[in-house]
């Protein structure tokens, strides 16, 4: 079988996952309130933070190793499918750079590198699942490089400051914007 004979009920991956769409979708809002998380890339956003969230907890908590040396290591849904990619075609430390981690291989199988912004509509399908792991990439990569906790700051004031249904590249901006206002200086 492909899966664990277990609940997905009781892994925090998946917990933390769903506990921040309720943050997303709460703070990329409309001016009455109503979340704008609606096109392919807000929605594709929406699973991105979703899976960056519950990460960067595991992780600063200690429940899971990430080895910055180490490509691969963070796999949504690894313990209930066994350490294959099912639910997520790559692992969310995967670098975009060639690596010869098993969990960092593309869906065309070719070179193995982590998701850019190009390869939105070349290797994913518009399944918002697949779309947000280039979001969630996106956001470890920035992580490894400015640590937890100005990360954490910037990318959640820039959900606040994101226009209505953000494109990833306006959610770039956003987080450039968080930057100044926050640390009055760009990274």
């Amino acid at each position: 079988p492909a899966y664990l004979a277990a609940s997905s009920t009781e892994a925090f991956d998946n917990i933390g996952h769903e506990y921040t769409h309720g943050l997303s979708n709460r703070l990329v809002v409309d001016s009455m309130g109503y979340s704008t998380l609606s096109s392919y890339q807000a929605g594709a956003m929406g699973e991105g933070w979703s899976d960056f969230y519950s990460f960067d907890y595991l992780v600063t908590k200690k429940r899971i190793r990430n080895d910055r040396r180490v490509a691969g290591e963070l796999l949504y849904d690894r313990y209930l499918t066994k350490n294959r990619p099912y639910t997520r075609s790559a692992a969310i430390d995967c670098p975009v750079r060639p690596s010869t981690a098993e969990l960092c291989l593309q869906l065309d199988g070719g070179e193995t590198a982590g998701y850019t912004y190009g390869d939105i509509p070349t290797q994913l399908t518009t399944e918002v699942h697949y779309a947000g792991e280039v979001w969630a990439q996106t956001l470890w990569d920035i992580r490894q490089t400015l640590g937890h906790r100005t990360t954490m700051r910037l990318v959640t004031a820039a959900m606040l400051l994101s226009p209505d249904d953000p494109s990833m590249l306006d959610m770039r901006d956003a987080i450039m914007t968080a930057d100044k206002v926050i640390y009055s200086r760009s990274h």
